[in-house]
């Protein structure tokens, strides 16, 4: 980081040459702005090339100036909104699937239907509730628009979830009922 500051910085076209045992320090060099040297620095252009910072303490280059920048997630969420761990749970659930729809033809039980009917909800409602959140936006359609979609993601599943449920423990079963439409 030293050398990048120094080589954007371009120091040494003011006639100065200056070597990094001159330096006061290398945690100094990478709290201190450009416009901080140059304030505390004795810089003669007649005389011989003499270091920037021989004269300079270490408190006056640390002048708070510079704001540690950095766009991670974890200084902008909160303490609980781990994103990462839905992210994957999601993508169990995805492959979840991939196994439970054909061992649903092929062993039919409630058990398996069950899951499956679990599951392909908690798929559906993510995928519907990450769309609401992206296009629907407090920003374009105001406080209540947004809310009231995620309210309406929230009913759809409920009632997705107890239709699936009542085919399934009511009715001839979830894979007899596809088996059905496609005879049609």
């Amino acid at each position: 980081m030293a050398l990048s500051f120094l080589l954007r910085n371009q120091m040494s076209s003011k006639g100065c040459i200056f070597k990094i045992s001159d330096l006061v320090s290398k945690q100094a060099l990478k709290t201190c702005s450009y416009g901080t040297l140059h304030q505390h620095a004795a810089v003669d252009k007649k005389s011989e090339p003499v270091s920037l910072l021989r004269n300079v303490k270490v408190s006056d280059l640390c002048s708070n100036q510079i704001r540690p920048f950095s766009t991670s997630n974890r200084l902008f969420s909160g303490k609980d909104s781990d994103h990462s761990t839905l992210w994957g749970a999601e993508r169990v659930a995805s492959a979840a699937l991939l196994g439970l729809i054909p061992a649903m033809f092929v062993v039919p039980s409630q058990t398996v239907e069950t899951l499956t009917a679990i599951i392909t909800v908690m798929h559906c409602h993510w995928g519907l509730e990450a769309i609401f959140v992206d296009y629907i936006r407090e920003k374009l359609f105001g406080p209540v628009l947004p809310k009231v979609s995620i309210i309406a993601c929230y009913l759809l599943s409920i009632f997705m979830l107890a239709g699936l449920l009542n085919i399934i423990f009511n009715d001839t079963g979830l894979a007899n009922t596809l088996r059905l439409f496609w005879k049609l």
